[in-house]
């Protein structure tokens, strides 16, 4: 007796007769029909749902459901408590939170946001490595933005333009590739204008070239362009002082930015204006030191060009500092600017305060000026020619 061939069902596997057109077990026709078939199948998934409910328990489904929406909660926290952290300007520990929460829904749009803007903070407050320590955090924001730049087109710029810095701060190749992309798209964009800005300045710039000449003029270009067109006036000015002051050829443009930008440095916080006065008081330290020594070259070159009234709203502001080796320094340098303007009198009589102030007062790192001014008090008098005239010459 021959026994009939067989064939499994297309969609249940039961072997049925080889020349059967529907299954006698789950009534599936046996002809191709995806709608037939995807029907079937979605059957035979609830029927194991029902076969793992049975062997599970509707507990255990329960449970793990219970743990899904657990997990969704706990995300939404960490989530929440790395924005109280990124608002206290602690990134580490807002970084390790947004880590878990990814590490627990990587489909969380908002854990991925934040770890975005937790990236592009981190960029944009780091302006220079200066340690191998300091590469850790710029590589994992390097990384993250990389991976998030197909995630959100409204912050897609704003994404290359921190990239473009990131590969600044790794010393990778090519960072203008970034900037030139957005600023291709948006020619005002705030961050790739002043992160272009920084790059041209990051080298040395040799005056004499006409390269690094061409690098400095287009940097001062685009630095008027962020200032007068950018959303951000503030980030654009404190981001080219600082790759002013990083840059040896930058001081001149450093005095001049600091006297017309007074209004905006004055809304900045107290570690930056008190930055910027120590960088100011460099320059007159300098001054002073080469002044002493006949050599006028410094100051003309550094403070000579400013009218009286920028001079001395310069000067005004380095000695509203707490520091009173500033407030001595600016006492100072401002008798040499009217010396040279040839009010002798009045710079002698600078110099007199500038001295009986050291020495009435106990302050730290003017010990220089212990010497200096003995002989700039000493010049004066002689142009003066006053020795028997002038009070203060007899001393």
């Amino acid at each position: 007796m021959n026994v009939p061939e067989k064939k499994p069902c297309v969609a249940c596997g039961e072997d049925i007769q080889i020349v059967a057109k529907r299954c006698p077990y789950c009534h599936s026709p046996q002809t191709p029909d995806k709608v037939g078939i995807l029907a079937t199948v979605t059957k035979w998934c609830g029927g194991i749902a029902i076969v793992l409910s049975a062997i599970m328990g509707v507990g255990e489904l329960t449970r793990i459901t219970d743990a899904w929406l657990e997990d969704d909660v706990y995300v939404q926290q960490l989530a929440e408590a790395a924005k109280i952290a990124m608002q206290q300007h602690d990134n580490a520990t807002a970084g390790e939170l947004l880590n878990e929460a990814f590490a627990l829904k990587p489909s969380s749009n908002e854990v991925r946001l934040l770890r975005v803007k937790l990236a592009m903070h981190t960029v944009r407050h780091t302006l220079a490595v200066l340690s191998q320590d300091e590469f850790d955090p710029i590589n994992e924001a390097y990384s993250v933005l990389y991976k998030s730049l197909g995630v959100e087109d409204s912050i897609r710029n704003d994404v290359m333009a921190h990239i473009g810095w990131a590969v600044v701060l790794l010393g990778k190749s090519n960072p203008e590739y970034f900037f030139d992309r957005v600023l291709l798209e948006d020619p005002d964009h705030i961050y790739a204008l002043m992160y272009k800005v920084a790059w041209l300045l990051s080298d040395w710039i040799d005056s004499k070239s006409v390269q690094d000449e061409a690098r400095l003029q287009q940097a001062k270009t685009l630095f008027q362009t962020a200032r007068n067109k950018g959303n951000d006036s503030s980030f654009a000015v404190y981001r080219y002082l600082v790759a002013l002051e990083k840059n040896p050829k930058g001081a001149v443009d450093y005095i001049k930015l600091v006297v017309q930008e007074q209004e905006i440095i004055a809304a900045f916080d107290a570690w930056k204006i008190h930055k910027i006065r120590h960088e100011i008081n460099s320059h007159m330290t300098r001054v002073i030191r080469d002044y002493a020594l006949d050599d006028n070259e410094t100051f003309e070159q550094l403070f000579a060009d400013l009218d009286e009234h920028e001079f001395k709203q310069l000067i005004n502001f380095v000695a509203a500092s707490d520091d009173k080796a500033h407030q001595i320094a600016s006492d100072v340098l401002l008798a040499i600017y009217q010396e040279n303007k040839g009010n002798l009198k009045k710079a002698l009589a600078g110099y007199v305060a500038a001295q009986e102030k050291i020495q009435n007062d106990t302050v730290s790192y003017t010990t220089y000026l212990n010497y200096v001014l003995p002989d700039l008090i000493r010049r004066v008098c002689e142009q003066l020619n006053a020795f028997g005239t002038e009070q203060q010459c007899q001393q």
